[in-house]
């Protein structure tokens, strides 16, 4: 009864530590994947692209049901000379990392990662 709705309550921020780790680290592994479709100098993917979509799926099962946001430098939609990926967090909060490394916190913007 009690002591079940007192633990059950103490595990959610310990749950929603393991989902910030575990969208972090898709997000990582997310750019790694990327280096593969960089050809000509531009990237060419989408969420949808097989190997980004189950990390993308991933990403979306962790972070509340929201897709992570993907976009490139140059605006295009599936194509660029650089991308940037984000994701809300559990609980509060923005991951984003983009194609020269570089992390940050807020919504990832014309393929990069706001500072």
């Amino acid at each position: 009864g009690l002591l079940s709705s007192v633990i059950l309550v103490a595990l959610g921020p310990a749950r929603d530590k393991g989902k910030v780790a575990r969208i972090t680290s898709d997000i990582n592994q997310f750019a790694a994947w990327a280096e593969t479709k960089y050809s000509d100098s531009t990237y060419t993917f989408t969420c949808a692209t097989e190997g980004a979509k189950q990390i993308c799926d991933d990403i979306k099962n962790n972070n509340g049901g929201d897709l992570p946001t993907l976009n490139f430098i140059g605006g295009g939609s599936g194509s660029g000379s650089g991308w940037a990926l984000s994701s809300k967090l559990p609980g509060s909060g923005i991951y984003c990392l983009d194609s020269s490394g570089t992390h940050g916190t807020k919504e990832a913007s014309e393929g990069k990662c706001p500072q």
